[in-house]
């Protein structure tokens, strides 16, 4: 009875063993698979970290990474270029060092218009050399488990866009000449400083929309507003001359030059100029009379005179 039992048991046990090596081998198939998988993922973020690190080291643009405390950890080869250092040297040093926060002036006030308000983010960074560079940055927080672990700066020279922005602004100062331009949708308006020394406000004076105009003449508010209205209708464009009446209470001559942006058929931006011909139309008026003048003592006179022009 035991050995019959024994018999009937085997088949049993049998069963039990294969399913335990089956068991076995799924479990090792996926254990394999499983650190195959991890083994091509962490491959994959070596070569993803290669790379990124090739284009870092590459780039033309600066890159500092700081710690928690504002120290450098990292710099890649632009960034030593840029500010005159060995990229070695930058690591550990304090960010603000390079950071300049105490030059005053108008170099300073013109970089931070240019690339403030035109552009983006500005500043002037120090190099080693004690000279100042312009640069165009951007702060990317770097972070770990939602806490901000450092930050990473990225930088680009803008000396020669500052130089020739300043080299736009003399001549528009020199033309007595000023830009601007009004966004549709938004209604933000712009003025350059030469705009803002037409109107004698002082530069970045919050303007409105209304702003352009309000201190036109009011024949010549009704035209600047119907060609305002023929912009953003048709996209036409507008030359015309009128009065205006500075900040000060000065009454000055403005030719405005309006121009339309349009996208799928609709205006989506203003922008034009304003130049003050004050003198110019001074002098066409001094030079009418004068001409008017002359006019009235010829016919005055009882005895004919004749101009012969010798040159014809």
């Amino acid at each position: 009875m035991n050995v019959a039992q024994g018999l009937l048991g085997l088949p049993l046990l049998v069963g039990l063993l294969v399913g335990a090596l089956l068991a076995s081998a799924v479990a090792f198939h996926w254990a394999r698979r499983s650190r195959e998988r991890s083994e091509r993922a962490q491959q994959s973020l070596i070569a993803e970290n290669r790379r990124n690190h090739a284009v870092v080291e590459g780039s033309g643009e600066g890159v500092l990474e700081l710690d928690h405390v504002g120290n450098v950890r990292y710099a890649n080869p632009a960034a030593g270029k840029l500010l005159g250092y060995e990229a070695d040297e930058l690591i550990g040093l304090d960010y603000k060092v390079l950071i300049n926060d105490q030059l005053e002036g108008d170099a300073v006030r013109r970089v931070r218009y240019t690339t403030d308000i035109m552009r983006g983010v500005g500043a002037l960074l120090r190099r080693k050399d004690g000279q100042y560079r312009p640069v165009q940055y951007k702060i990317v927080p770097v972070t770990e488990k939602g806490v901000t672990i450092g930050t990473v700066l990225v930088f680009r020279d803008i000396s020669e866009r500052v130089r020739l922005d300043n080299l736009l602004k003399d001549m528009q100062a020199t033309a007595r000449i000023g830009g601007w331009e009004y966004e549709i949708d938004t209604k933000k308006v712009h003025w350059t400083e030469a705009l803002y020394a037409i109107h004698e406000l002082p530069p970045n004076t919050p303007i409105a929309d209304r702003d352009l105009t309000s201190m036109l003449h009011p024949e010549d508010q009704a035209k600047m507003r119907a060609a305002v209205d023929k912009a953003i209708k048709s996209g036409g464009a507008t030359d015309l001359q009128a009065r205006l009446t500075n900040a000060r209470g000065r009454q000055l001559h403005v030719r405005i030059i309006l121009q339309a942006e349009r996208r799928e058929g609709r205006t989506v931006r203003l922008h034009g100029t304003m130049q003050d011909i004050t003198d110019l139309v001074v002098a066409e008026r001094q030079l009418r009379e004068t001409r008017d003048f002359y006019e009235l003592t010829l016919n005055a006179v009882p005895t004919p005179v004749t101009f012969i022009d010798c040159r014809r």
